[in-house]
């Protein structure tokens, strides 16, 4: 019964009945809800909820030890560390804020932009001025390394992730495609179970 606007992405918790869900709204600031699963009937129970701090949330990981939630922003491309609540793992507060921008404002505005759907030159071109955080993937081996493709500066971001201070520092950056090509727009990093490879969706 409780109503959740535009969710965009959703999370289990890999050892407790909670989900995390997303809104995604690029006018207003989105929100992390947490939600008690009930195990015979698989109702939601909202335990609470927290601001993203950004727009157009879109993504959220768990750090190995599940003492932290990692969220990306898209519009503003801003990724957030929160905490969570050691009694009933819902989402707390949020522990620090990464920004690509470096607090420079958006060039596209969220009120007057045009169609990405249609995916244009035009659309390309407005999508490529910023940065746009899409996703955030820990590595595999030590969950110590965090992954964020860029969709509008068509590059993977790297930082290094201290899960006791729930920071992330930034440690360089690779294009996600060849040289020359434009417009990419990465989405996703997924990691092979066994090789030493990852693949992006451009």
């Amino acid at each position: 019964q409780d109503a959740v606007m535009n969710p965009a992405f959703s999370r289990f918790h890999p050892r407790s009945n909670v989900l995390y869900t997303c809104t995604e709204s690029v006018a207003e600031e989105g929100e992390i809800v947490s939600w008690k699963v009930d195990a015979r009937t698989g109702r939601l129970t909202k335990l609470g909820s927290k601001g993203a701090g950004g727009t157009s949330t879109c993504y959220i990981s768990l750090d190995k030890g599940c003492k932290n939630l990692l969220v990306v922003n898209y519009w503003d491309a801003t990724i957030g560390v929160f905490g969570l609540d050691p009694a009933t793992a819902a989402v707390a507060d949020c522990r620090s804020m990464f920004d690509p921008k470096e607090g420079r404002p958006m060039k596209a505005r969220h009120d007057k932009h045009v169609n990405h759907s249609q995916n244009d030159e035009n659309a390309q071109k407005e999508r490529q001025a910023d940065p746009h955080s899409h996703a955030v993937i820990l590595d595999p081996f030590f969950g110590q390394i965090a992954y964020v493709p860029d969709l509008g500066m068509d590059l993977i971001r790297q930082f290094k992730f201290d899960q006791a201070s729930g920071t992330l520092q930034a440690a360089g950056m690779v294009p996600s495609g060849p040289p020359g090509r434009m417009a990419l727009g990465p989405r996703y990093i997924e990691f092979h179970p066994n090789l030493p490879v990852a693949y992006v969706v451009n």
